[in-house]
């Protein structure tokens, strides 16, 4: 069981990078290890709708950085000041949000914890109350 979960999540991994695993397994290579793999047919279309669905969200696992947190009656005015704030300083985009009855402000769509960590390092003094969000689905960040 454990084999066919590492399976799935490195077929999907894989090919979410634009390769299909599923079609380079079955390609035979003299000067390579054979691969047989037997598995119900379910499998492999559970696995295409999954890897269909990623490729539609344009979103992938990663972290973001709250840098406001309300739920006063005012929040969102509160809110803009902080983001005009942050927004004359800093060079990234600042998304506000409203979830009853909290306003937030998030920046960034950061792939790893460390890229988030480094961001939170450089704004901290400004926004002390700032922190890194639990790992979430974000939008696909560009390439630098």
């Amino acid at each position: 069981m454990k084999n066919i979960f590492l399976f799935l999540f490195c077929a999907v991994g894989i090919s979410v990078y634009g390769q299909d695993i599923l079609q380079e397994l079955q390609v035979v290579d003299s000067t390579k290890a054979k691969v047989t793999i037997i598995q119900d047919e379910s499998i492999e279309i559970l696995l295409r709708a999954r890897i269909e669905e990623i490729e539609k969200q344009h979103m992938i696992p990663g972290f973001r950085i709250n840098i406001f947190y309300d739920d006063s009656q005012n929040s969102y005015e509160k809110a803009m000041q902080v983001r005009g704030k942050f927004m004359s300083k800093y060079n990234f985009s600042c998304d506000y949000m409203y979830e009853a009855p909290d306003s937030k402000l998030y920046i960034g769509n950061f792939r790893t914890k460390s890229e988030a960590q480094k961001v939170l390092n450089s704004i901290i003094r400004d926004f002390p109350k700032a922190f890194i969000t639990p790992p979430i689905s974000i939008d696909l960040p560009d390439l630098e």
